[in-house]
């Protein structure tokens, strides 16, 4: 079982009672089908558990829970589109099933609902230092974006500016979710230091695991079709690793591969060959492994309850496992 169900179970509750405009019907309708497609909801999740831990109740949290996911959401449509993907989820990607037009200003106006949400945080005290966390964590998310579109047109990205990309991409909305819930619930500043490491361990693990699973994962279960990050040219950790361990004839060839604006299925089943024969999974499993340890270690230094400290374990754990 998820160890974060009771609260997804409780943020779908919240988002099933939310009562959305209608009009005009072309800027709102692609919105509700979006939302409607369950994702994972790990982060509103991770905020009305954060909440829960401090103060007994993740009640409060639900407004803040939904900015979380509605900017979260914002971000994916947009995303989307800029990967010119066609599944989300197991689903029609917005772009695809509407327009371009619609999915670009549906994503925005569900940036505005997220700041709109925001308004009824409390207590009011804290509504500023929240203000700030999501404002700062927003504009990592785009500086992260644009990193990964720039890496598309390199081949020679390193490591630590992948490292970098997934954390300000992925991770630090995980860390953001943990803290404006922990700071609903009034926990203090060493605990929230400990949280948002937590949170960036866990979202770098989590985006680790997003990108073996594109090029290893099942379509029907990750809801993306294979190895689209291959034939997108992502400079994923998987390159990464391929590139600096392969032989100078395997390197060339695949830098050629990279530097093709498309892929014919030869090809791209070809590179993950490449990935198989140096071993880049296993490389990038041991890399997974130690954002767990850490994360593991942020877990261990938090003053909350142990049956919540269990939850955090078993959320940890289940990330890493996951299979979809």
């Amino acid at each position: 079982m998820n160890p974060l169900e009771p609260y997804r179970r409780a943020f779908e509750e919240y988002l099933k009672g939310y009562e959305w405009m209608q009009h005009p019907t072309r800027l709102y309708e692609p919105l509700q089908y979006f939302m409607s497609i369950r994702g994972k909801r790990i982060r509103p999740s991770l905020t009305l558990l954060a909440c829960e831990m401090y103060s007994g109740d993740y009640s409060p949290a639900l407004p803040a829970s939904m900015s979380v996911e509605l900017f979260h959401n914002f971000s994916l449509i947009h995303d989307d589109i800029m990967d010119e993907a066609q599944l989300r989820r197991g689903y029609t990607t917005v772009h695809v099933k509407y327009s371009p037009n619609q999915a670009i200003l549906s994503g925005d106006v569900m940036l505005i609902l997220a700041y709109q949400h925001l308004e009824h945080i409390q207590p009011a005290t804290i509504f500023r230092k929240i203000l700030q966390i999501f404002n700062e964590t927003a504009r990592q998310v785009c500086e992260g974006q644009q990193m990964d579109i720039d890496f598309e047109d390199r081949l020679d990205v390193q490591r630590d500016e992948y490292l970098l990309m997934i954390k300000n991409k992925t991770a630090v909305l995980l860390g953001a979710a943990l803290v404006i819930g922990a700071l609903i619930g009034g926990a203090d500043q060493r605990e929230i230091q400990h949280l948002y490491e937590l949170g960036i361990a866990l979202g770098m693990a989590f985006q680790i695991r997003d990108d073996l699973l594109d090029v290893f994962g099942q379509s029907q279960r990750t809801g993306k079709v294979t190895a689209g990050d291959i034939a997108q040219n992502k400079k994923t950790l998987l390159y990464i690793l391929a590139r600096d361990h392969a032989s100078p004839q395997d390197k060339k060839q695949l830098l050629h591969w990279y530097s093709l604006p498309s892929k014919t299925p030869d090809q791209i089943e070809a590179v993950r060959q490449l990935f198989h024969q140096y071993h880049v999974d296993s490389l990038c499993e041991s890399l997974l492994l130690d954002y767990y340890h850490r994360a593991r270690a942020a877990i261990d230094k938090l003053d909350i309850p142990a049956p919540h400290k269990a939850v955090l374990h078993n959320t940890a754990k289940a990330l890493i496992n996951r299979d979809f």
